[in-house]
């Protein structure tokens, strides 16, 4: 899966799942967006987010979505399947 497939899936994800609350439209996220920050995250959505991915994508740990920061780490640990 190309960075860019694994961006426009997690934004799908991120938008489809109602327990999940953006500060900002899906559309104008982008990879370098703070998850906590810029996106108002705690650990609860994270871990949401973290069990909508593992279905798809069984590689991505716990201990590894827990260090995520960024958009773009999401992707990236997307990437790697």
């Amino acid at each position: 899966m190309s960075e860019t497939e694994a961006f426009e899936n997690l934004k799908s994800i991120l938008s489809a799942v109602p327990d999940i609350k953006l500060r900002l439209p899906v559309s104008e996220l982008r990879l370098d967006h703070s998850l906590k920050r810029d996106l108002g995250f705690d650990s609860i959505v994270l871990f949401s987010v973290f069990m909508e991915l593992e279905g798809a994508f069984p590689h991505i740990t716990e201990a590894e979505a827990a260090q995520w920061q960024t958009i773009g780490d999401c992707v990236q640990s997307m990437v790697r399947a």
